[in-house]
C-alpha cells in the first residue's frame, strides 16, 4: 500500500513539474503576443485585436 501511494504521489509531482514550465511563457512577447524572434513579433502593420490590443490570432491574443 505504501509503495502504491509513493508511486502515485511521485507521478502527480512529475505531472505538475513538467506542465508548469515557464519556457512557454518566455517565448511569447508581452507587447504583441506573438512568439519572440519571429517575423510577426512587434510587426508595425500587424492587425491588432480590438479587445486585448495584441496581434490578432497570435498565441497571446485573447482570441475574441
Amino acid at each position: 500500500m505504501k509503495k502504491i501511494l509513493l508511486i502515485s504521489l511521485t507521478s502527480i509531482a512529475l505531472i505538475f513539474a513538467t506542465s508548469c514550465s515557464s519556457d512557454a511563457d518566455a517565448a511569447i512577447c508581452g507587447n504583441c503576443g506573438d512568439e519572440k524572434g519571429t517575423e510577426n513579433c512587434c510587426k508595425a502593420d500587424a492587425e491588432k485585436c480590438e479587445k486585448c490590443d495584441k496581434n490578432k490570432g497570435s498565441p497571446g491574443c485573447c482570441k475574441e
